[in-house]
């Protein structure tokens, strides 16, 4: 594969988020082109293909152990769909509910239980990840999205039919 050489003309907008600093910046910019346009997805392959991201370490850290609001970036992220006429909200438009689960093996994964799959019409081990989407004649894009946590945690056995409901307070560390 050739290298990817320069930034995708979409990562622009993160020069306006005043929530990333000119690193995080410059590493958003670096795994959204990789996202997009790299051929191996993983951040090594992403580090590998778009030339300016430098080394695999500092965007694993940007994804990984960067301190920087989510809540404010994802608010900036929607102040800026709603500059322009193709993406910003009308009274056509939907907000759209739902949820995704995504099976889990092990049970040291943050929100894992288990959780009614109506796709499976049973119970599965798993994160249960909750968004809005909005949608209407022009555009579609998510709004923003929570990991639901059980009040009620179910602990994993080996043999589905032995699992049994653990009460735990919120600030309990149940297992």
């Amino acid at each position: 594969m050739m290298p990817i050489t320069d930034f995708l003309s979409c990562t622009r907008v993160f020069d306006e988020f005043e929530s990333l600093s000119p690193a995080q910046r410059q590493h958003a910019k670096t795994y959204a082109t990789g996202l997009v346009a790299a051929s191996n997805k993983t951040v090594a392959g992403i580090a590998r293909e778009v030339l300016p991201a430098g080394d695999k370490r500092a965007l694993n850290k940007f994804l990984t152990e960067y301190d920087w609001d989510e809540q404010q970036f994802n608010h900036e992220r929607l102040e800026e769909l709603q500059k322009h006429g193709e993406t910003r909200w009308s009274q056509d438009g939907y907000i759209i509910l739902d949820d995704t689960i995504t099976e889990k093996a092990g049970d040291e994964v943050p929100g894992v239980g288990r959780f009614y799959d109506h796709a499976e019409g049973d119970t599965v081990w798993g994160q249960d990840l909750i968004y809005a989407f909005y949608a209407d004649d022009k555009t579609a894009y998510p709004l923003t999205f929570r990991l639901y946590k059980n009040r009620t945690k179910m602990i994993k056995t080996t043999t589905p039919s032995t699992i049994s409901p653990v009460r735990s307070s919120p600030n309990s560390k149940t297992r």
